[in-house]
């Protein structure tokens, strides 16, 4: 059980206090569109940070662990977490019809087990060879590297599937078009990048 410690959560350190500093320097919109915008960015920023922030703090933390230097206050306190586990053999071996009403395989175990080839095979003896092509699935990165990209439309579709909204900047600002395209680009969405591109050619409505 870990010791009654407790993270520095007062100071400048507070969430709150934090949140105060940073809408102090970066003011909060009124208007609801200029809001999303602001917390749409700001909190893209914010992961930024944090991704820096925890990678600093695992290379900060080397030091202490590999000196086993100790400080007044402060104290590392390896973490664990429990996994529970069926000892199967002892199941086998001291309730073997019990261990056989609940032993199972999973797809996961079965697929590294057979491969695909296997699983396909084993399918096949279960559900026939007519009927695999009802579960069979083609890898996407496997065609593109048999055919060329010309052929690809031949096989390949594209599904376009709602994914939120991402709000752009129409004015055609460096924040507005630059981040919007690449935002619309990660996020797999070719209207938003369009409509980030729209916005810088023309400076004004997309």
């Amino acid at each position: 059980m870990a010791p009654a410690l407790r993270p520095v959560t007062e100071g400048p350190t507070d969430p709150e206090v934090m949140l105060k500093a940073l809408t102090a320097a970066c003011p909060v919109p009124e208007n609801p569109f200029e809001k999303a915008f602001w917390c749409a960015y700001m909190g893209a920023a914010c992961e930024v940070l944090c991704s820096v922030l925890h990678r600093e703090y695992m290379i900060t933390v080397e030091h202490p662990l590999d000196t086993g230097a100790k400080d007044d206050r402060f104290v590392l306190f390896p973490l664990t977490r429990t996994e529970r586990l069926v000892d199967t053999e002892k199941l086998r071996r001291d309730d073997p019809e019990m261990y056989e009403n609940l032993a199972f395989i999973s797809a996961t175990t079965a697929g590294k087990a057979l491969g695909k080839k296997g699983l396909r095979a084993a399918m096949a003896a279960e559900f026939g060879e007519e009927n695999l092509h009802l579960y069979e699935s083609v890898n996407v990165k496997d065609v593109e590297t048999i055919y060329d990209p010309e052929e690809w439309d031949n096989f390949i579709r594209e599904t376009r599937i709602p994914d939120g909204y991402m709000i752009l900047d129409k004015r055609g600002t460096e924040a507005g078009t630059e981040a919007g395209t690449e935002a619309g680009t990660e996020a797999g969405t070719e209207a938003g990048a369009e409509a980030g591109a729209g916005a810088a050619a023309t400076g004004g409505d997309a």
